[in-house]
């Protein structure tokens, strides 16, 4: 942030914001990695296998763990994933003025 010397008693500010500065200085730093099995980075870790037995209010639901996320990467490949396009895993540059009078 810098503010420029005062002119007719108003006053500018000139301010440079950076998200994600690390991914400025490298671009493989400050990047977020997703588990993948397929195209898709949501992937559902717990799948619902049903529900206890007895009414619906007291009956509590069971999980299985979906076992594609394991045996769906191969031993040489990682599991997993960057992408590129999210703006996340990119710097922005936000350049803002700021006249005080």
């Amino acid at each position: 942030r810098q503010t420029l010397p005062e002119l007719r008693g108003q006053r500018l500010t000139v301010q440079l914001d950076v998200f994600n500065f690390l991914n400025l200085l490298n671009k493989k730093w400050g990047q977020n990695e997703f588990p993948i099995v397929s195209g898709f980075n949501n992937q559902a870790v717990l799948r619902t296998a049903g529900h206890t037995a007895g009414p619906l209010n007291t009956s509590q639901f069971n999980y299985n763990v979906d076992t594609g996320i394991l045996t769906g990467i191969k031993d040489n490949d990682s599991p997993w994933s960057l992408n590129p396009n999210t703006p996340s895993n990119n710097y922005q540059m936000q350049l803002s003025f700021r006249l005080a009078f």
